[in-house]
């Protein structure tokens, strides 16, 4: 952590009472057992390491109007604990206790529906409560500071924060259950949508349990149609963990330092335009390196997108940049593509290069004939063909592509918004077919796909590495398949690597087309 940070613990209440006797002000601590957890691990001996922060603050409303707390005898609070406090109007201070959070989240998150009271005026008073705690500490806060907000009354905070300083580091733990996506649900769908907003603007997101971590994942990707990877949820350009910390002994030095890399992560997945010293920089790599190498997606990299993937096949100058760039020895020339290997031999076989077919399924190195890598069988397609059929019927536009290992469902020709339902449906009949059959399922750029679980452009690209090795790397994708390749890249000092299209990504840069790339290797080859 940046030394110079400083941590605000934010909680509904500050764990504070105050007593106005005899005019005279008195306070002291006053702790449940989740505030006591808190503090205790706030003591230098217990939990955090003092030099991390140069102060801790603790924010939450109190029980007295500002002019009594300007008179309370803070200094001689025990600890190292800085005071904020939040001062809410009579209506949303009742609200916090007995409003949306107590009357809604808490039974609906414990499976207890019927006990919820759905009441428009009650969200809209657990939104201005939030918006209230916002506005108070828009006066506190830095950029750089951290973050850590405790708990179900404060969800959609988190978003309004990040709205207000993007530079923050925002953590965010619930100590109560995330419901099943079919509880969930239960909820108006603006009202889901808010929550769900608001808790992804932290970097991370805590959980008692790792159920409770995958039904917020779940939802998540069903109502916001969001991109899950494993246990990190993308949302606008940016990477939301999760995790499971479960309040005990040093969970909350576990946390932070679960922040502090998801925070790092974070840093790293972004957008960077590929301006003309960064373009000046790779030329000079390029010019000194004595061994190049290569990877290079397909669709929507060196050919764009068509409404049939029948349609892409290479244009001359695609044919000519890449027959050109493999013509110098010190060059090594991989097509990673999602394509079978029919269509890739038939398109780029005539060319002296790798060509690496369904994300790393089979394998054609420069010069050899196809093979496979690894095992696969196909059994499992009886099982997938039939969803995807039903839910073809359904979506006028949507058409199956069938592969050697792998079978894809495309919506490009649909209508995007009864698409987007749709996938959404598919995906979540796919999850529960699949289940135990070791395979995995990808949304990429209007297709949902289906494949083996060992398979992964990055595997792919760290075995190819293994093979050879060079001075210079140029990796170049366009699809959240190639994200593996990028992460698999984003410790090799001699890589370049290069995202198409405008979104927030592991890739060092960003170019705004195919055209773009053709561009770049033509000059490359021109060297």
């Amino acid at each position: 952590m940046n030394t110079h940070n400083r941590l605000f613990i934010i909680t509904g209440h500050l764990p504070l009472q105050i007593q106005d006797l005899d005019a005279r002000i008195t306070v002291q601590p006053s702790f449940d057992d989740r505030t006591s957890t808190i503090a205790a691990f706030l003591q230098p001996d217990h939990g955090i390491d003092s030099p991390a922060f140069r102060e801790i603050g603790w924010t939450g409303i109190t029980a007295c109007t500002p002019a009594t707390w300007a008179l309370l005898p803070l200094e001689g609070m025990p600890g190292r604990i800085s005071w904020y406090p939040v001062f809410l109007s009579a209506k949303y201070e009742q609200g916090l206790i007995q409003g949306f959070g107590n009357t809604v989240l808490w039974p609906l998150f414990h499976y207890l529906p019927t006990d919820a009271k759905y009441q428009a005026a009650s969200f809209a008073d657990y939104v201005g409560i939030n918006s209230q705690f916002t506005e108070s500490m828009q006066r506190y806060l830095r950029p750089g500071d951290t973050v850590w907000i405790h708990d179900y009354h404060l969800l959609p905070l988190a978003g309004m924060l990040r709205e207000l300083l993007p530079e923050l580091t925002i953590g965010l733990s619930l100590h109560i259950p995330f419901p099943s996506f079919t509880a969930f649900r239960r909820l108006p769908e603006d009202w889901q949508r808010q929550i769900l907003k608001g808790m992804l603007g932290a970097d991370l997101i805590g959980f008692q349990t790792a159920e409770f971590a995958d039904h917020f994942r779940s939802s998540v990707r069903m109502i916001l149609n969001t991109p899950v990877d494993g246990m990190t949820v993308e949302f606008e350009d940016r990477l939301v963990a999760t995790g499971v910390f479960t309040m005990k002994s040093e969970w909350g030095k576990d946390f932070l330092t679960a922040l502090k890399n998801a925070r790092h992560h974070q840093q790293n997945f972004q957008i960077r335009f590929f301006d003309v010293y960064s373009q000046r920089q790779l030329m000079e790599h390029y010019r000194n390196a004595g061994k190049r190498q290569f990877l290079l997606d397909y669709d929507g990299t060196l050919m764009p997108f068509f409404d049939l993937p029948s349609q892409a096949r290479p244009a001359d100058m695609v044919l000519d940049s890449l027959r050109r760039l493999a013509a110098d020895d010190r060059n090594s020339v991989c097509i990673i593509s999602g394509r079978d290997s029919n269509t890739l031999q038939n398109w780029l076989g005539q060319l002296p290069i790798h060509i690496i077919a369904e994300h790393g399924a089979e394998i054609r190195y420069r010069g050899q004939p196809w093979q496979r890598i690894g095992h696969h069988v196909d059994e499992w397609k009886h099982h997938v063909l039939p969803a995807m059929e039903h839910y073809t019927g359904k979506c006028p536009g949507a058409f199956i592509e069938e592969k050697n290992f792998s079978i894809v469902w495309h919506y490009r020709n649909a209508d995007a918004p009864l698409a987007d339902s749709i996938k959404m449906d598919l995906y979540s009949k796919l999850s529960g077919i699949i289940a135990g059959l070791g395979l995995q399922i990808t949304m990429g750029k209007k297709i949902v796909e289906v494949r083996s679980g060992h398979i992964d452009k990055g595997s792919t690209v760290q075995n190819l590495l293994g093979r050879e090795t060079g001075d210079f790397i140029l990796a170049i994708g366009d699809d959240r398949t190639d994200e593996d390749m990028f992460r698999a890249l984003a410790d090799q000092k001699q890589a370049f690597t290069i995202k198409v299209g405008h979104e927030a990504s592991y890739a060092h840069f960003n170019v705004h087309t195919p055209q773009s790339v053709i561009s770049l290797l033509d000059m490359l080859g021109h060297i």
